[in-house]
């Protein structure tokens, strides 16, 4: 599964005349520019995304070509916050033989679902017969996942709880799982039975990560950075100059 590739415009023709002549602060600048660029993207769609996504190694998403790719392991980060973006060489003082082609920047997640959540669809489980969604006392007041809870793997992991699988009422293809909330913390205490995970055969999910959405509503905000790069190493020439 693909998405359309989206690119980022920059004045290459007039940049690399300016490179030609001054390649110290057109690389130096052309690189401040792909960082804000690409930091301005995650910042503004970090601020308006509600969606939350585990950091696991898998496919994922690139803002200059979107394809469904492997990546290497994430190293701990978790949540929403696991969007990312880089900038190569890391050293943005140009050396010798460098070109302006030398400088790259990404924006990327490692989810496995961000793709799906990005273009929407239905969806089936590759491991099981069932896709497990957290329901009742495995969500906060807020709606949110409780992280420790995010799997039923996780929740069975969780210490010894007394559950159960029943078919969905109305629904004999689903499952719920429930959990005896009372039985885990008194023996004494009445059994109360709540749901935690609804067990289904596939999901079907609209479009809503908006994460290329956001990329195109900064063209405005690229165009002008990039315009305002060129004047600035004019300026730093003009201000170095001996």
């Amino acid at each position: 599964m693909a998405a359309s590739p989206v690119t980022l415009d920059v004045p290459w023709l007039r940049l690399q005349a300016t490179f030609t002549a001054f390649p110290k602060n057109a690389f130096f600048h052309l690189a401040g520019a792909m960082y804000g660029t690409f930091k301005s993207h995650r910042d503004a769609f970090l601020a308006k995304t509600d969606v939350d996504i585990d950091s696991h190694g898998g496919k994922g998403l690139r803002v200059q070509n979107i394809t469904a790719r492997k990546v290497g392991k994430p190293g701990g980060f978790a949540g929403v916050r696991s969007f990312f973006f880089s900038v190569t060489p890391k050293s943005w003082k140009w050396k010798p033989g460098q070109r302006l082609e030398d400088i790259e920047a990404e924006s990327f997640t490692y989810s496995k679902a961000a793709l799906g959540l990005e273009e929407g669809g239905t969806f089936t489980s590759k491991r099981s017969r069932f896709i497990a969604l957290p329901i009742g006392a495995a969500l906060r007041s807020d709606g949110k996942v409780i992280p420790r809870w995010s799997s039923p793997r996780k929740f069975q992991k969780g210490g010894k709880k007394e559950t159960m699988t029943r078919p969905q009422h109305g629904h004999p293809g689903n499952r719920i799982i429930w959990w005896n909330r009372a039985a885990s913390r008194s023996k004494k205490a009445a059994k109360r039975w709540v749901p935690v995970f609804l067990l289904v055969p596939k999901v079907t999910r609209k479009e809503r990560l908006n994460y290329i959405e956001t990329w195109d509503a900064l063209e405005s905000d690229r165009t002008r950075r990039f315009r305002a790069m060129l004047g600035n190493i004019l300026h730093d020439v003009a201000r170095t100059k001996p």
